[in-house]
């Protein structure tokens, strides 16, 4: 019986021995399988984490380059348009300058480099007090401040020295130009040259003042009247024939100073002339008064 109770608690210590060793072994074995298991979450997180800044990378890249085309897009039609721009400006005839605030050339046609007898080099980056004598360069100055003061466009007759150093007569047209916020960022200026224009009409008022003084100072009868027989002109000598003065024969027909008959007469005169549209040397006598002329 007592062999029987000993190998019983035998047995018992053996099967208690056996668990006391194994226990570690199997909370070794748990926790590898956790920390197992751990591990593939970390990695399948870090993977998804990974593969989340790939995909927002690569939507980045899409965007940037989505937005570098659409520049390069909007680039190539500003290009475009500039060409056109330039191409444009060179074409007109007049010279043509355009200036930043600060009065700094930045551009110009072939026109106006052929009237400075200056380069894209010589005149680009200058100012007006670079390129001429202070006191035309103060007027350009003072019309630019007067174009940026009011923000419109400005017309007005001065002059320019030219690649010779004569004296041209022109008429400048200048007009502001804006920034994207609508502030005035420069002018552009036109110059139109008026000296042969200006000698011309300084001829014809020499040329309106001798033929003033011929049909002032002249002996012979001299008018002008119009279709209806209004006279609109008349020397000394032609108011003297009518005995009035030269204020009360402008404006008088010939129903007013002359008979029915001759009036009739000279009516259809002016309508012969006027069908012909050629001159007619005629001999009349007229009374006047109690005065009989002959012309």
């Amino acid at each position: 019986m007592r062999n029987i109770l000993f190998g019983r608690r035998v047995r018992l210590a053996i099967r208690f021995g056996i668990l006391l060793f194994a226990l570690p072994l199997l909370l070794a074995a748990s926790e590898a399988v956790a920390a197992r298991r751990a591990l593939d979450e970390w990695n399948l997180w870090t993977s998804g984490l990974l593969f989340a800044a790939l995909l927002a990378q690569s939507v980045v890249l899409l965007l940037l380059a989505n937005a570098v085309a659409r520049r390069k897009k909007a680039e190539h039609a500003l290009e475009k348009q500039l060409s056109f721009v330039r191409s444009l400006i060179e074409v007109i005839p007049n010279p043509v300058f355009y200036k930043d605030r600060k009065g700094r050339y930045l551009g110009c046609n072939e026109a106006f480099r052929k009237m400075k007898g200056r380069t894209d080099e010589e005149i680009l980056g200058k100012t007006v007090y670079d390129m001429g004598p202070k006191e035309l360069a103060d007027e350009y100055r003072r019309t630019d401040d007067d174009v940026f003061a009011s923000l419109e466009p400005l017309c007005y007759e001065s002059y320019v020295l030219d690649r010779k150093g004569a004296r041209r007569n022109v008429i400048f047209n200048k007009a502001p130009f804006f920034d994207e916020n609508g502030r005035a960022d420069g002018l552009v200026g036109v110059v139109t040259d008026i000296t042969e224009h200006k000698r011309t009409e300084e001829e014809l008022r020499g040329s309106e003042a001798r033929l003033q003084a011929i049909v002032t100072h002249s002996p012979l009868l001299i008018s002008e009247f119009d279709a209806e027989g209004r006279y609109l002109l008349v020397n000394p000598t032609g108011a003297a024939f009518f005995g009035l003065s030269k204020e009360d024969l402008l404006g008088k027909t010939f129903s007013e100073l002359l008979p029915p008959e001759i009036c009739a007469l000279f009516m259809e005169r002016i309508a012969r002339i006027q069908e012909i549209l050629q001159p007619v040397l005629v001999e009349d006598t007229i009374r006047t008064g109690e005065k009989v002329r002959h012309f």
